[in-house]
């Protein structure tokens, strides 16, 4: 069964075809204007779960590395300097991984694009090696 699309991604992949910019309170506007409305409730917990997030990211070692960590699977934090469960470190060392593979790809996703717009694409440069 296929899902029902979202009218709010239509409009902005409709957007971004005919301009590739627009100021995210623009954007912003449209989605205040048709959008769903939030759950207050929900808005403050998350509120006060960021302000937990802020705190916790700034515990460090003596040598200036993080050492408190989130538990995504368990919905815990964990010094990594105190813990002594493996599966607890497993959960947040997969975790790490899949956000720097997440990141890595998304910078060279936009290194691409920036040697494209550059002319510096590979398949060009192939090309012309093999007229010459």
């Amino acid at each position: 069964m296929a899902r029902k699309p979202d009218p709010l991604q239509e409009f902005f992949e409709d957007h971004f075809r005919n301009n590739p910019h627009a100021s995210i309170d623009e954007l912003a506007a449209f989605v205040e204007l048709y959008g769903a409305k939030p759950d207050v409730n929900k808005l403050i917990n998350q509120f006060h779960r960021n302000i937990v997030n802020r705190i916790v990211r700034k515990i460090k070692t003596k040598d200036g590395n993080r050492r408190v960590f989130a538990d995504r699977k368990n919905d815990i934090y964990s010094d990594i300097e105190q813990e002594t469960d493996l599966k607890i470190l497993a959960n947040i060392r997969k975790d790490s991984d899949l956000k720097y593979r997440g990141n890595h790809k998304t910078y060279k996703f936009i290194t691409s694009r920036m040697a494209e717009l550059a002319g510096q694409t590979i398949l060009e440069f192939e090309q012309s090696e093999i007229s010459v």
